[in-house]
């Protein structure tokens, strides 16, 4: 069965970051309706150039986008942004991520903290509104980077071309 199909451009500016996507999400797939998903993210950086990519994937999407004057913890988080920002609505979504400290700072909830992480990095900023006005339930995992998981190495892979391009 053919699901309804949305396209949409998005053109997004914060802060040193810009990103130009054409996303294509679809409302169904194999004709049942969203209302949860697994996704995982990865974001990779290159200090020679000062630019890096990001990606968000699982086995019905590949997400990717750059981004300039970041840094290894910004392109991870903004990874995990994205992904939430993307799924937003659906009632579930779960996020892999191999990096460690971002997952432990995902799943505080005193306001001290939530601030002090908000201060430090602009897209935690982000993160954390989306989180206060969302339905949505965010549910965050730490995976192992480069044990052999096939989502997480496709997302480290997807990640790394994203940039690679503009080389």
């Amino acid at each position: 069965m053919m699901g309804l199909f949305q396209f949409f451009l998005l053109d997004l500016v914060f802060g040193e970051c810009y990103c130009h996507l054409l996303v294509y999400h679809s409302l169904f797939l194999g004709g049942v309706l969203l209302t949860s998903v697994m996704v995982y993210t990865d974001g990779s950086y290159n200090n020679q150039v000062g630019v890096g990519g990001w990606s968000v994937v699982n086995d019905d999407y590949c997400l990717s986008g750059v981004m300039f004057d970041g840094n290894p913890f910004i392109l991870e988080a903004y990874a995990v942004y994205m992904a939430m920002f993307i799924f937003n609505g659906l009632d579930e979504i779960v996020i892999c991520c191999d990096c460690k400290s971002l997952v432990r700072m995902l799943c505080v909830d005193d306001s001290e903290s939530i601030d002090k992480y908000c201060r430090r990095h602009w897209v935690m900023g982000l993160i954390f509104d989306l989180m206060s006005v969302s339905e949505s339930c965010f549910v965050f995992h730490k995976v192992k980077a480069h044990s052999g998981n096939r989502l997480n190495c496709l997302a480290d892979k997807v990640a790394r071309k994203s940039y690679k391009g503009l080389l």
